[in-house]
């Protein structure tokens, strides 16, 4: 009977470690389940305005993104590291393997954990209300020595660390603004982030 309960304590306390073990922020990232509309602003040192809008769903490390006025759905497993384009009138689909640059940008507007190649360094800043909501504002610093990347990241003041607002250059010419309004911290289920079984899977052609 001891020898049982000490084998019960040995597997807790290991377990217990495993877990310390684990980025804090892997541990949010399979946590999170909400939903937003999104607004993506992209500022040109020339004048130029663009701005895309849409839903948002994210459950762990999947997210659906539902551009506004396109025929064409992204899914993201950014666990696996693929992708998948779904063309809704024409009913069918391709899967990709993500890029190292799709996989930065997720990770620079606060959807996944920064890849172990950009260690990611957060600078806290202030705290305010950002959309209603209490807010922390934190400098994003990406990436190391000569490959840095800065950004300005505006997340909720909770453990969940939601992004509220993302600031960063795209280019040398290029300023990119992300904003996420009508927050929901929600259950999404699995089969948003699935091709409806009747889409035509189109690989690998």
């Amino acid at each position: 009977m001891n020898r049982n309960r000490t084998k019960e304590k040995t597997l807790l306390l290991s377990l217990i470690f495993l877990l310390l073990l684990l980025p804090i922020d892997a541990i949010v990232a399979s946590e999170k389940s909400w939903t937003a509309d999104f607004k993506t602003t992209v500022l040109s040192s020339n004048g130029r305005k663009m701005v895309f809008t849409g839903k948002f769903y994210q459950n762990g490390l999947k997210v659906r993104f539902e551009p506004t006025g396109s025929g064409e759905i992204d899914l993201f497993d950014f666990e696996r590291a693929s992708g998948i384009r779904l063309f809704q009138e024409d009913r069918i689909y391709f899967q990709n393997r993500l890029t190292s640059a799709r996989l930065l940008k997720a990770a620079r507007e606060g959807w996944i954990p920064a890849p172990p190649a950009h260690p990611e360094k957060r600078i806290f800043l202030r705290e305010g209300v950002v959309k209603e909501k209490e807010a922390r504002l934190y400098l994003i610093v990406m990436g190391e020595k000569n490959q840095r990347s800065h950004s300005l990241r505006w997340v909720t003041a909770d453990a969940a660390a939601l992004p509220l607002q993302v600031i960063y250059p795209a280019s040398g010419y290029e300023t990119v603004i992300v904003e996420y309004d009508d927050l929901r911290v929600e259950p999404v289920g699995q089969e948003r982030f699935d091709p409806p079984a009747d889409f035509l899977n189109l690989n690998p052609y």
